[in-house]
């Protein structure tokens, strides 16, 4: 069993912290800084999530960790349905704006709510790889993630249950598996971090230039084909480059912070939404600066929400030490 590693879990912190910045929208965009962060952000979470999946997780732990990121998602998606359903209501009354409420609840019956795609997702993930690794080797599991993320895109489905999401994704994730299997990251710090931030750089420099990496819909054309084989590639360097940058004994500093990931990546999607109808509400706007004190005050808020659950669910007293009659 592998130990837990301090520069993982603040890598972990840091690419959330990019997810929640990607997603306040801001008006200075200096150099298309969001089509950067769009490049690596989500392939070196999924990267990470796949690195993190137990490799020997009895079938019993395996059924419970389902179970529980279930309920979790329904009740995400019943939270966002409701906040939905509120700011249309609100729309309505306030601007005259027309609003379908039996249209918007069908629609999340099957679409998961702004940032929830990545729950069903993980869920087909680590079930795929927990069971379609007993039968294929590494190599073609990476080599069939690779064929699934590039022929889904032919198939006319968008984020119907995250489909082109849970297709397009899947390699870093099964990349991440097959590094913590094989113990991938020892070989990876040999490489000298100078190439590595050579390496970085210059990616970047490349995805300012592409069309944002969203694989959230089907192929318009045999372009998008070859622009999601290009941004896959492109995602993969940046995905290795950063994680050999993250070797560095400072990525440790934010280990502390890197368990509560998804309590700041469920809670600040709530965030973002009420933020957003407020901004949009009263036109007002705000730069770069701005959009970075207002994500580490959301995470703070996630952080802080999750510390206080998790104080109080400590204090409850057990089945066991509560007196019997």
């Amino acid at each position: 069993m592998i130990s837990r590693d301090a520069k993982i879990d603040g890598l972990k912190f840091l690419m959330i912290y990019c997810v929640v910045l990607a997603h306040i929208r801001y008006n200075d965009y200096g150099l298309e800084l969001n089509k950067m962060i769009y490049a690596f952000h989500m392939p070196v979470f999924i990267f990470l999530s796949g690195y993190l999946t137990s490799l020997k997780a009895t079938m019993k732990k395996r059924l419970s960790w389902c179970k529980h990121t279930l309920i979790i998602y329904v009740f995400a998606q019943i939270f966002h349905l409701l906040l939905a359903l509120a700011s249309g209501y609100v729309l309505m009354v306030m601007k005259k704006e027309p609003f379908d409420s039996l249209s918007l609840i069908r629609t999340y019956l099957v679409v998961p709510g702004f940032t929830l795609w990545y729950l069903l997702c993980l869920i087909y993930w680590r079930l795929a790889v927990w069971y379609l690794s007993r039968w294929v080797s590494d190599r073609w599991l990476f080599a069939s993630s690779l064929v699934l993320a590039f022929a889904g895109g032919f198939v006319p489905v968008d984020e119907v249950f995250s489909f082109q999401r849970a297709f397009s994704f899947f390699p870093f994730f099964v990349l991440g598996w097959i590094f913590r299997k094989k113990s991938m990251l020892q070989p990876l710090e040999r490489i000298h971090a100078g190439y590595a931030v050579v390496a970085l750089v210059v990616g970047l420099a490349a995805a300012r230039f592409l069309p944002a990496y969203m694989p959230k819909f089907h192929y318009a054309g045999l372009d998008s084909l070859w622009l999601r084989m290009v941004q896959t590639a492109l995602a993969v360097g940046l995905c290795m480059a950063i994680i050999r940058v993250s070797r560095a004994s400072w990525v440790a500093r934010f280990a502390p912070l890197g368990k509560y990931t998804l309590w700041i990546y469920i809670g600040h999607s709530f965030l973002i939404i009420i933020a957003g109808k407020i901004i949009s509400f009263f036109g007002l706007t705000f730069n770069f600066v701005v959009a970075l004190l207002l994500t580490a005050c959301f995470c703070a808020l996630c952080v802080g929400a999750a510390r206080l659950w998790h104080h109080f669910s400590q204090k409850r007293p057990s089945a066991d030490s509560v007196p019997k009659s």
